[in-house]
């Protein structure tokens, strides 16, 4: 049985397809403007560094349009469709929330030490051990640490931890 239609559902089809239109949009947008920021045009040696970029914004607003007004077209039987209940809402949330803390964190306590609360704390949250939990962490970021600096060269961002041990 689906989840989606065991609960009260949070999101219809008709505003995931809305949503999906809007986000197509923005990015056309987004590549359409940017390409003006060179030529838009044929020369004698052929298209200028804008044109592929540009022509590949607009189709991507026109495609926007599109599933916006192919979701509109359909909006009484989307909106009756749930997409989302609470259940697979809260699955999701409890997955996506830490990531964006990481994505939040990482510069302003550097990427090692997120790293090791993210993956301490998920542990952690999943029922394992401290002990499991400050072993794995340890070692994924030890690893990490040796694979970048050391044997790639390619330092990663590093926080008040890392100058405060020196291991810049």
């Amino acid at each position: 049985m689906d989840e989606s239609t065991e609960d009260s559902p949070l999101l219809s089809r008709l505003a995931l397809e809305l949503l999906g239109a809007l986000v197509v949009l923005g990015f056309g947008i987004t590549v359409a403007m940017g390409a003006l920021e060179h030529p838009v045009a044929w020369s004698d040696q052929g298209p200028q560094a804008g044109t592929l970029p540009f022509w590949l914004g607009v189709i991507a607003i026109l495609a926007s349009l599109g599933i916006a007004g192919q979701a509109l077209a359909q909006r009484r039987v989307l909106a009756a469709q749930g997409v989302l209940g609470r259940q697979a809402a809260l699955r999701i949330g409890r997955f996506l929330l830490p990531i964006v803390a990481l994505v939040a964190l990482a510069v302003p306590l550097g990427l090692y030490l997120t790293m090791a609360l993210y993956l301490a704390g998920m542990l952690l949250w999943q029922g394992h051990g401290w002990k499991a939990a400050l072993l794995t962490a340890a070692a994924a970021v030890l690893f990490s640490w040796f694979a970048f600096e050391h044997w790639f060269m390619l330092p990663l961002p590093k926080g008040p931890i890392e100058a405060w041990l020196g291991l810049y």
